[in-house]
């Protein structure tokens, strides 16, 4: 029972996760089951022997802690397992980064693993700053909505019934209206019920339907610390924007030959 649900946390110390250690309790019609942090399945898939098998030491403790106190306090537990014959270890960890929007990354300035959470959580004060001075290029892309995801479901399965379930669609009734009804389901089976499920939906359809803008830079080596899933601020005058925290989603450290970098990133929503 324990192996189906994906409890393993033989790796991880108690105190990860609050009170309870690394088992949650999810929210069930009529019950409740036991799911795992889903810090603590990242961990687990990093550092297991059979799997990513790094060093306890490689992992970043602070950075991983406050992601598991994140998650408990949430009641984001998942139920998953990794099967060696369906998927790498590379994809697990990739598939759980997905639904609990976090992300695993290395960094490149002390070598240790982090975990950081896209939870819109920061010491203004505290974030670095990129400026026109360190922009190379810069290109604004805003989103379209005419076309985009305005109606969503999520396919999650559910422990009591054994089940494959969808729940219910979300949908933002002012975009169906002007738009028409552009519905998709995302597949997240490591979520073990409905309650959850209908927020991770939320959550979801929330950031696919909020207007925003895609950055993408050529840069400077400012950012070469940086990882993904943190934030900054964006201070650029000269390309119409005073100060706006964004997110950074996806960033290449440049070549021998170039220390320019390029980074792709999107505004704090």
């Amino acid at each position: 029972r324990m192996r189906e649900l994906g409890l393993f946390g033989h790796s991880i110390p108690k105190a990860y996760g609050g009170p309870g250690g690394n088992i949650l309790q999810i929210s069930l019609t009529g019950s409740a089951s036991s799911a795992m942090n889903a810090a603590h399945i990242l961990y687990e898939g990093m550092t297991a022997e059979d799997r990513g098998a790094q060093p306890i030491d490689s992992m970043n403790d602070a950075s991983w802690r406050a992601g598991a106190d994140w998650f408990y306090d949430q009641g984001i537990g998942l139920c998953t397992a990794f099967d060696p014959d369906a998927e790498t270890v590379e994809q697990f960890i990739t598939r759980i980064q997905t639904v609990a929007n976090c992300s695993v990354t290395k960094s490149p300035t002390n070598g240790q693993w982090y975990l950081d959470v896209a939870n819109g959580i920061y010491t203004l004060g505290d974030l670095p700053i990129l400026t026109d001075d360190n922009i190379l290029e810069f290109s604004d892309k805003p989103t379209v909505l005419d076309d985009m995801v305005n109606s969503l479901s999520v396919e999650y399965f559910d422990v009591l019934t054994k089940a494959v379930t969808t729940t219910p669609p979300i949908q933002a009734l002012s975009l169906v209206t002007t738009n028409g009804l552009h519905h998709t389901v995302k597949q997240y089976h490591e979520i073990p019920a409905g309650p959850l499920a209908a927020r991770i939906c939320q959550r979801d359809l929330q950031s696919l339907i909020t207007p925003t803008r895609v950055f993408t830079m050529t840069t400077t080596r400012k950012p070469y610390s940086w990882r993904r899933s943190t934030y900054f601020r964006l201070q650029a005058p000269k390309r119409g924007i005073t100060d706006l925290v964004c997110t950074l989603a996806q960033k290449s450290s440049g070549t021998l030959k170039s220390g320019a970098m390029s980074i792709t990133a999107v505004p704090d929503t």
